[in-house]
């Protein structure tokens, strides 16, 4: 996750989350939105938001079927202890 880690919380070795609101399509493809991110104001949620560009879910299945669903993801940033 370093490449999404906003840039001056890594800098400041600020940890935080990010909790997103997920639609997941037919194809896996995600359709997010920020629910919440801890700190605030240091770009957790925005972060969270490129990494779920990024990602591809299996679809939820409905009798078989791959159906559009809903998923509540939480994304920590850490920073690596060295």
């Amino acid at each position: 996750l370093s490449r999404y880690y906003p840039a001056r919380a890594q800098q400041l070795a600020v940890e935080g989350s990010a909790t997103l609101e997920c639609l997941v399509a037919v194809s896996g493809r995600l359709n997010c939105t920020i629910v919440a991110e801890t700190p605030a104001g240091w770009n957790f949620g925005a972060a969270a938001l490129r990494i779920s560009q990024d990602y591809q879910m299996a679809p939820a299945t409905q009798n078989g079927q791959a159906v559009q669903a809903r998923y509540r993801m939480r994304v920590p940033f850490q920073i690596p202890q060295r």
